[in-house]
């Protein structure tokens, strides 16, 4: 669970980072903010 919009993208590319797969479950606003941190990754 994450407490804000910035902690739900640092768990996301940490995850990431360590080769974990990531799942979202959210509304919109969420799920297009980890999106498109996760593609500056290249993950």
């Amino acid at each position: 669970m994450t407490t804000s919009l910035e902690h739900g993208i640092g768990e996301a590319r940490g995850a990431a980072a360590d080769g974990e797969v990531v799942v979202v479950m959210s509304g919109d606003g969420l799920i297009g903010q980890i999106g498109g941190a996760l593609v500056e990754t290249g993950a």
